[in-house]
């Protein structure tokens, strides 16, 4: 790399990384900062840089083009004057979070949106994401069409079981399904977990906070090796060990500038992976105690569950894409294919998969499936029992090359239990 390049690439990811603190002042303080001036100044750096983005060689520079893209649209001014004014109405100014001002912001957004992808060459904003993500929308369709069908008996078991119905009983009645974790203290369960997989020398990058916030939990990148984990007080275990995945993906990332900035696929791949990893430990089982096999089992009804939520709410936001008509309708009808009954089906904008994160909630079931055929890989392959040895795989495999690999190159490592297999 000349002089000339790394002078270049050091300027974008000063700015990058500017842009995160602010964000999370914004998520973990609910601080009042005007995101506008960082997407500005990343619009404008992506604009002045195109000669050098489009003839950058080699992976990097086919990253470049796929970030820089992505930020040409969500950073143009308009796109994100829209989104951060519904980024402050969710997390900052409550005297905005008024329904039908985020309804009306929500579409203008979603419009701005596309007629910016537009511009630079994209079908819709969504086949842009898809092609950021290096993922096809076709596979995704599939995989969820064939995992709704293979759940589809045990999803309707559970709803009976468990009297789900209604949207708002998903949210007030899903977490209490299991038993209730022992004496649980975040820190000391992290490194548990991170020593048992050999993964320790993580949490050495980390800075871990857990106390109150506007957000659940959620890791943001402020540096490169400035990595923030954030969770509510009193967070559920399975919260923890998810975004635990997201922080040990990122801090073990051995790739510098753009290839540290991981695909959502991938990024979400971690957390769910790890989420399943932690379930698989001993320290599990010290968390929950003799319940440690109801918890594992109430997991897996969970997982089913959110499942079918989550393949509602991914076809609900494509046909949104598709027609803006009629909002309201596309959304009860949606989550009906599921037997879920929205409710208030007025209350859909403030989802912040509408707006905040866009043609985003895919991955975490893309995650789970990747996730769910690693913990099969090293049980089968690595060794039968939690050990260091999955740490060295998954370093080696998954997290050391972060962006510098796709995921679907990814999982191709885990050969025949590769997820994407069946979808060839």
């Amino acid at each position: 790399m000349t002089d000339a390049q790394r002078a270049w690439q050091a300027e974008f990811m000063d700015l990058w990384w500017r842009r995160q603190r602010a964000q999370w002042d914004v998520w973990a303080r609910g601080a009042d900062r005007d995101l506008n001036t960082f997407d500005a100044d990343l619009h404008r750096f992506c604009r002045g840089h195109a000669a050098q983005i489009d003839t950058e060689p080699g992976r990097a520079g086919e990253v470049w083009r796929r970030r820089a893209a992505r930020i040409l649209v969500d950073a143009s001014p308009r796109v994100a004057e829209c989104r951060n004014w519904i980024d402050r109405a969710l997390f900052v100014d409550d005297s905005r979070r008024d329904v039908a001002a985020i309804r009306s912001r929500v579409l203008e957004l979603m419009s701005l949106r596309d007629a910016a992808a537009g511009e630079h060459g994209h079908r819709s904003y969504p086949a842009l994401v898809f092609w950021n993500e290096e993922l096809s929308c076709h596979t995704v369709r599939r995989a969820f069409t064939r995992l709704v069908e293979e759940q589809a008996e045990e999803r309707r078991q559970a709803q009976k079981s468990l009297g789900l119905r209604s949207l708002p009983d998903w949210y007030s009645l899903l977490g209490e399904i299991g038993p209730t974790p022992g004496q649980f203290e975040v820190v000391p369960a992290a490194h548990a977990v991170l020593e048992r997989t050999g993964l320790d020398s993580a949490l050495g990058g980390v800075h871990l906070e857990a106390e109150p916030g506007r957000a659940a939990g959620f890791v943001l990148d402020c540096g490169p090796h400035d990595i923030r984990l954030s969770l509510r007080e009193s967070p559920a275990p399975a919260l923890v060990f998810h975004e635990l995945g997201h922080a040990v993906g990122r801090a073990l990332n051995r790739d510098a500038d753009i290839l540290r900035l991981l695909p959502t696929s991938t990024d979400e791949a971690f957390g769910e992976g790890f989420e399943l990893i932690a379930e698989a430990t001993p320290e599990f089982e010290a968390i929950y105690g003799g319940a440690s096999g109801a918890a594992r089992r109430a997991h897996r009804v969970e997982g089913v569950l959110e499942n079918a939520r989550l393949v509602a709410s991914f076809n609900f936001e494509m046909k949104l894409w598709e027609d803006q008509s009629a909002p309201e309708d596309l959304y009860r009808n949606c989550y009906s294919e599921m037997d879920i009954d929205v409710g208030d089906e007025t209350l859909w904008p403030l989802d912040s998969f509408r707006s905040l994160d866009p043609v985003y909630v895919h991955n975490y079931i893309l995650g789970r499936l990747v996730g769910a055929a690693t913990l099969t890989f090293l049980q089968d392959h690595v060794s039968r029992e939690p050990s260091p040895l999955w740490g060295q795989w998954l370093t080696h495999n998954f997290y050391a090359d972060g962006a510098k690999t796709p995921l679907v190159d990814k999982a191709a490592r885990l050969g025949a239990l590769d997820p994407f297999l069946r979808e060839a």
